[in-house]
């Protein structure tokens, strides 16, 4: 998939020279390779279906988990991987340490204190795709996640620490949905409310 990033990305790069014959030549050398990219990936994520199909304990898991909101196929998988399927990795508050999402304070004894930063130190590429789910679920334009997002930046918070806390609450809502083995319950909430 980075491959992939990185060649759509030279090609719209070498869209913007005024030389239409060097967007040609790139175009002519990068258009092929990026369409085989296509097609073995969508290959590969056949494969995936088709074993997570055959596995009831995968199957399992996957519906668990893509039914927490902002959570899609990618998200699931890597999270799956990351967490041999849960065997490895059973408490959501480690997982967000270890994906770069946990929030830390910064201090130095009585007389430095800073603001809550999160650790360099993560699986960059976890925090990525939770990132990515987390901006999908707030740009529905309707959910629970997104009224929250609304509601935090007219209190004044700063726009990341407050998707840093929706992609927490996913992580959250996605660990606990699997110890309990249930599906997320969208009502569970107003019923709290």
């Amino acid at each position: 998939m980075e491959t992939n990033k990185q060649l759509t990305m030279s090609l719209k790069q070498a869209e913007g020279f005024e030389d239409r014959q060097l967007t040609g030549l790139a175009r002519k050398h990068f258009q092929p390779l990026l369409n085989q990219l296509d097609k073995q990936l969508k290959k590969v994520q056949l494969q995936i279906r088709q074993l997570i199909q055959e596995d009831e304990k995968l199957k399992q898991l996957t519906k668990i988990v893509t039914s927490v909101p902002g959570v899609g196929e990618i998200v699931c998988w890597k999270l799956l991987v990351v967490t041999n399927e849960f065997k490895d990795l059973r408490d959501g508050r480690k997982f967000a340490c270890y994906s770069g999402v946990a929030p830390f304070a910064y201090t130095s004894g009585i007389s430095i204190k800073g603001r809550a930063k999160v650790s360099n130190m993560a699986n960059k590429d976890m925090k990525k795709l939770l990132h990515m789910a987390a901006v999908a679920s707030i740009g529905k334009g309707k959910g629970e996640l997104y009224d929250y997002f609304h509601r935090k930046v007219k209190q004044g918070k700063h726009k990341m620490s407050i998707i840093n806390a929706v992609r927490n609450k996913i992580i959250h809502r996605v660990f606990a949905c699997v110890s309990a083995n249930r599906e997320y319950d969208y009502s569970y909430i107003n019923a709290l409310v």
